[in-house]
């Protein structure tokens, strides 16, 4: 059976436990790996040395960098916060020290909030 249908942007890392595809990633949370579409992650928490990715399915732990995560997620995607990185397309509403992803609430820091609002269209 094939799973994978999305071609390969970057090898394996075999340091961090996060494969990179072009619409997906694949995230190894404790002996699986979980196949995500990039568009459903919502938004990337860091918790020490793990990130949590909370997707419209649910929510992943995983072992890595949020330096990591930023650089797989560029596109679409920006670090509001040296503990968060949202998904640009489900953020709903912005003001000067948070933004909200629906009903959740997320801080930005001062210096992030400039290049933030540098990725949006403002009328």
């Amino acid at each position: 059976m094939v799973w994978f249908t999305a071609k390969f942007i970057a090898s394996h890392n075999t340091n961090h436990s996060i494969l990179i595809m072009e619409d997906y990633i694949l995230v190894k949370v404790s002996s699986r790996h979980v196949k995500l579409r990039k568009s459903s992650i919502r938004y990337i928490e860091a918790l020490a040395d793990y990130i949590i990715i909370y997707t419209d399915e649910g929510k992943y732990t995983t072992l890595s960098t949020m330096k990591k995560v930023e650089s797989i997620l560029s596109d679409g995607f920006c670090r509001v916060h040296n503990s968060f990185i949202v998904n640009l397309h489900h953020v709903t509403l912005i003001e000067n020290t948070h933004l909200y992803i629906g009903k959740i609430q997320i801080p930005i820091s001062r210096n992030r909030f400039k290049p933030l609002m540098t990725r949006f269209e403002i009328i």
